[in-house]
Formats: C-alpha cells, structure tokens, sequence
C-alpha cells in the first residue's frame, strides 16, 4: 500500500540571488514556478563580511551608522543595487509578483534560514553555485548549508 502524499501550497518564495550564472538561473525557475502556483517572490541579497557579528546582520542602508569600517561602502550598494536590479527585471518580463526587501551583511546560510522561518516562507529556491568560490572546498556551499538547516523545502538550481 502506497503512502499518499500531501502537497502544501506555494504561496511565498525565497529567492536568495548573488549575481552568478546559477542565481539567474534560479531567479528564472523560480518565475515559472511562482507562476504555476501564484506565487510571491521575495529578494533575498546577503554579502559575507568576515568581521561581522553573524547574530546582528546590519542592514545596507545603515551602514553609515554602523560601527564597522567598510573601505569601498559606495561600491558595494552599487554591486547589491545591480545584482536586485537584474533580477527584478526577469521576474517583472514575466509579470510575477515580488518584493525587494533585504541588503544584508552577515552569515549568508544563517540569515537565509533565519528570513525563511521569521517570514514563513513556503519554498527557498537557490542556485547550487554561488560567488563563494574557493570557500567552498574548506566550509561547504551556502546551498548545502542552507539545505541541512532550513525550515522549509529548498530547491537547488543546477
């Protein structure tokens, strides 16, 4: 006797995106399925700063009133305010609901999790590769770390 299976609604998506090839790919698959299933999409953007408190990520509007030193602050809006930007056009040629609500500097995989469980999110979907690049060999990838530690179903992008 089989066991049946339950499908649970898709109405919230998390969209973490770091500008890689992988991420658009992502942000593309995740506009057919907020698509199929009615869906909203929400931004996620979230740079890895060594010396921040991962527990206390800062957001990227008050980083002038932020503690830290960040040497090239200018340019890391612009780099953020791109990488949304591309996406956003992708989900708004295929008139998909979506919010951009997060720059945040901090533990990429725990501010991920911690944004999916405070918001309730039904659905991640991320690239399998981001821009960690050689990081990957010694901490794992931000994906796998996210799989292990999420409250809710995680779709990878290949």
């Amino acid at each position: 006797m089989s066991e049946k299976i339950h499908f649970y609604p898709i109405n919230k998506i998390l969209l973490p995106i770091d500008g890689s090839k992988f991420s658009i790919k992502a942000a593309r698959y995740t506009a057919k399925v907020a698509k199929k299933h009615n869906s909203k999409v929400t931004l996620l953007h979230v740079m890895q700063l060594h010396f921040t408190d991962a527990d206390k990520p800062i957001e990227i509007d008050d980083l002038e009133s932020a503690v830290i030193e960040i040497e090239h602050e200018t340019e890391i809006k612009e780099r953020a305010k791109n990488i949304m930007e591309k996406t956003e056009k992708l989900l708004i040629e295929d008139n998909i609901p979506f919010e951009t609500q997060y720059f945040l500097f901090g533990n990429i995989p725990e501010i991920i999790v911690k944004t999916a469980k405070e918001e309730n999110f039904d659905l991640i979907i991320m690239g399998h590769k981001g821009l960690t690049g050689i990081k990957h060999a010694m901490l794992g990838s931000v994906a796998e770390r996210v799989c292990h530690i999420a409250p809710c179903p995680v779709l990878i992008i290949r």
